[in-house]
């Protein structure tokens, strides 16, 4: 350890928040909250002012959040915001904060949520990749701050509307639509036939299957467990697996393989298992009616499997024995 000169210039340039570190520290955060004009970056400090314990400087923060959230139509941005604020609300008490402190921050979450519930419909199409990507991720990170609110909470039932609606829209990115829809669906608020309904009408594109795949990437993302435990959830992704006719499968494999990679291994052997299970009972030559599409075309011959399997053994010959038998 060794002492820096440019210690004693860094203190007295500090000297002027302040005479005392508290109120040093008070002052600077001041500064640093009406500096800052974007509402994500100023949501991010709360935790800060919650790790220093500077109470003084909470009504600053409380007031700039307000204003900037007023003030932002960004929906990225809102959403950004609300799940540190909502973890902050939730573990604020145990820091010793003045409840009269907390009561105004649950008047902020409100607005922020409401804002976002009421911008999130209109402000989901004609987003770049990049953009799309950002707000899936969003949605999933408030989907779990809404689920930390007490479930008689009104902003939690705007929420699931606000979800629904965008669905509804026609002209939705098809990653934020996806995401929304798995969200509801993990939640269990949509019924078989709404979902069923959703999803047919996600999955017909005729010729364009860009949009289908996007949709797919973003309803898998974070959907495993939801595939595990809800039958219903797999049922639906396999009704229409079945009826896929298999230039569009091919087409759409690479992004199931991605988002199935995605998901832990044990997952996606319980998963495994069951599709397994379902084949092994499913008639093969069975024109049911799918509760998706409608019914089922017979599948197509397959080329005999012992005439493919026999191309490879003289292949394995050479691999297991180079000498070709000869000692």
């Amino acid at each position: 350890m060794a002492w820096s000169p440019t210690v004693d210039l860094a203190l007295a340039a500090a000297g002027q928040w302040g005479p005392t570190l508290s109120l040093a520290a008070s002052a600077c955060l001041r500064r640093l909250i009406e500096e800052t004009g974007q509402l994500p970056e100023l949501a991010a400090l709360t935790p800060l002012v919650l790790a220093v314990s500077l109470p003084e400087a909470i009504p600053s923060l409380l007031q700039r959040l307000h204003q900037l959230t007023v003030a932002t139509h960004e929906v990225e941005r809102l959403l950004a915001a609300f799940s540190p604020l909502v973890h902050w609300q939730r573990y604020g008490d145990i820091r010793g904060i003045d409840p009269s402190m907390l009561t105004a921050l649950g008047g902020l979450i409100d607005t922020l949520g409401t804002r976002i519930c009421l911008i999130l419909p209109e402000r989901s199409f004609a987003l770049s990749p990049d953009l799309a990507e950002q707000v899936s991720l969003r949605l999933h990170e408030v989907n779990r701050a809404m689920l930390r609110l007490p479930q008689t909470s009104e902003l939690r039932a705007r929420w699931w509307r606000a979800l629904r609606q965008l669905l509804d829209q026609r002209h939705a990115d098809p990653r934020v639509a996806g995401r929304a829809f798995g969200l509801l669906l993990t939640a269990r608020r949509l019924t078989g036939p709404e979902a069923e309904r959703y999803l047919a009408h996600a999955l017909s594109h005729p010729g364009d299957l860009a949009p289908i795949g996007v949709w797919l990437e973003g309803f898998l993302v974070d959907s495993g467990e939801t595939l595990d435990y809800q039958e219903e959830a797999l049922t639906l992704l396999d009704c229409w697996l079945r009826v896929v006719d298999e230039p569009s499968f091919r087409r759409l494999l690479p992004v199931l393989r991605r988002a199935f990679s995605a998901f832990p291994w044990p997952l996606r052997q319980r998963l495994a298992g069951s599709l397994a299970a379902r084949a092994r009972s499913a008639d093969p030559s069975s024109t049911a009616a799918s509760p998706l599409i409608g019914s089922a075309p017979k599948p197509a011959r397959q080329p005999d499997s012992a005439a493919r399997g026999a191309l490879v053994l003289p292949w394995l010959r050479r691999l297991l024995d180079p000498t070709g038998g000869q000692s």
